[in-house]
């Protein structure tokens, strides 16, 4: 499992990346999105192209100011794709998302005798 901690912000603009997996090698992953936020906002979450210049897939995730996570299961990484949260407009608060990521293959594995 990896753990990929985006540091506490206060106050974001629109756009700013708040977490990001860097470079990701090809596999399929289970992926646990977590976020603190102190005020209602929406971000997204997005597999970026190994150049990390487009969008591939997006999902806006609206939260209610409060605790939140959500797991994804079996999405398909190609090698050197990434995935982020990012902010969708600006607001007043503040807010912290963290990524953790396990491949099928990491399962598998740790499931072996």
């Amino acid at each position: 499992m990896a753990w990929f901690n985006g540091a506490s912000t206060i106050n974001p603009g629109a756009g700013l990346v708040l977490v990001d997996t860097g470079p990701l090698y090809q596999g399929v992953f289970d992926l646990v999105v977590a976020i603190d936020v102190s005020v209602q906002t929406t971000v997204l979450l997005e597999l970026r192209d190994a150049t990390n210049a487009v969008t591939l897939k997006s999902r806006e995730l609206r939260l209610a100011g409060a605790r939140y996570h959500e797991k994804f299961e079996g999405v398909d990484v190609v090698s050197g794709q990434r995935l982020r949260v990012s902010t969708v407009g600006a607001f007043v608060g503040t807010i912290e998302a963290d990524l953790f990521t396990v491949t099928r293959y990491d399962i598998i594995q740790s499931a072996s005798p």
